[in-house]
């Protein structure tokens, strides 16, 4: 059902938003496609701004163009999908670049970064949920410690909190050679 809001009638059903969803699939999946280059990637844009919606039904407003809200909130996230590939993408050319093999580069020194890296790549795996989520964000989502809280629904000294005990706790870990963290 529809409720008052001071900015306007906002739809609140889940089944209102499944209808949407019903509705506009087809044109919405046509253009995530179109913008992402992949079927299953224009699925889930498709996907996740109806998740959104379903989570955050506020965001969606009564008016005559829900249409083009629909399209702009599927551009917007198939533009946050490329940011994501690209970030992905660069990390996977550094990651190559350091095992290529490189003459001028001392064996014995590669090897030890190698080490690091997988020691480091450890630790934050037994991090836990939270603050492994928190530190993945910061270092290979590229956000903000202001993003990351919004994100997770807390204040920013909450996450900037929680980012330096995933740090202190990957310094212990890694420097120690702990296996728990």
């Amino acid at each position: 059902m529809e409720r008052s809001d001071p900015e306007g009638p906002v739809r609140t059903s889940p089944a209102e938003i499944e209808a949407l969803y019903m509705q506009h699939k087809d044109r919405l999946l046509t253009l995530a496609t179109a913008l992402t280059g992949h079927v299953s990637a224009g699925e889930d844009v498709v996907h996740d701004v109806f998740a959104m919606l379903v989570k955050d039904a506020r965001r969606l407003r009564n008016d005559d163009n829900v249409a083009g809200f629909l399209s702009v909130c599927v551009r917007n996230r198939a533009l946050d999908w490329y940011r994501m590939r690209d970030r992905l993408n660069k990390l996977s050319a550094a990651y190559a670049a350091c095992r290529q093999d490189d003459p001028r580069k001392d064996p014995a020194n590669r090897a030890s970064q190698e080490e690091e890296a997988r020691a480091l790549l450890k630790a934050v795996h037994e991090l836990p949920d939270e603050l492994r989520e928190i530190v993945s964000l910061k270092f290979w989502g590229g956000l903000s410690l202001q993003e990351i809280a919004e994100l997770r629904q807390t204040t920013k000294s909450t996450a900037h909190a929680r980012y330096c005990e995933a740090i202190e706790k990957l310094e212990v870990t890694v420097a120690g050679g702990s296996q728990h963290v």
